[in-house]
């Protein structure tokens, strides 16, 4: 996905098995894999980009684990 994507933007969940332990515990119990979502916002950060989807408030994913729509 495109890690500088806006709130608003929609990305599809593509890629349950990418991304730290808890980053694949975290999709697998939250997520549908083909799903589309809408993004809440990104945090670039020095080693991954977080991403909060809309109706995900407790928790971020790691955007590798997104297509774009």
């Amino acid at each position: 996905m495109n890690i500088f994507a806006q709130p608003g933007e929609q990305v599809i969940f593509t890629s349950p098995d990418a991304g730290l332990e808890q980053d694949i515990k975290d999709a697998k119990r939250y997520l549908s894999v083909g799903e589309t979502y809408t993004v809440d916002g990104t945090e670039i950060r020095d080693w991954q980009t977080r991403v909060w989807l809309k109706g995900f408030s407790y928790c971020s994913f790691n955007s590798v684990q997104f297509g774009d729509v």
